[in-house]
């Protein structure tokens, strides 16, 4: 029952306040204020002593009906929960993006989110891991499927 139940979620969407929302970007979405947050992390490269780990996050707003938001007269900011400052990532297209400093690259990440809409301070706390990547994901599932088709 429990393996039905995950999967029928992963098909359908995120489950959130009892009812499931769908991701239109394969992220991970977060109530915030009366808006939802969806947030897409890509984690590139491999990190060396005298670099400090980062990522880039993208950001999506939406109704509860998922009706897209545009970030116009909007801002957002990004903190990684026990590691650095605030980090304001700008708005691009339909979507906010920046780069983030995280503690460890390709580990869990908890971002808490800021958006100022007007006067208002809405805030979300949402968790990345590397099964949210769907990116990565796909590229080792293609990996592995090209190795057993020789």
């Amino acid at each position: 029952m429990t393996a039905v139940l995950a999967l029928v979620t992963l098909l359908s969407g995120q489950m959130l306040d009892g009812h499931v929302h769908r991701q239109p970007h394969g992220g991970v979405l977060a109530h915030c204020g009366p808006y939802l947050v969806e947030i897409v992390v890509h984690q590139r490269g491999e990190r060396t002593p005298q670099q400090v780990a980062s990522v880039d996050a993208e950001l999506w707003l939406t109704t509860e009906d998922g009706a897209p938001v545009p970030p116009s007269n909007r801002s957002v900011r990004l903190k990684v929960v026990g590691f650095g400052g605030w980090v304001a990532i700008k708005p691009w297209g339909d979507h906010f993006e920046g780069r983030v400093g995280v503690r460890e690259a390709f580990q869990p990440i908890s971002f808490e989110a800021e958006l100022r809409d007007g006067s208002r301070v809405h805030r979300a706390r949402l968790q990345w891991t590397n099964l949210d990547d769907q990116e990565r994901l796909d590229d080792r599932m293609r990996k592995y499927d090209n190795r057993n088709r020789k």
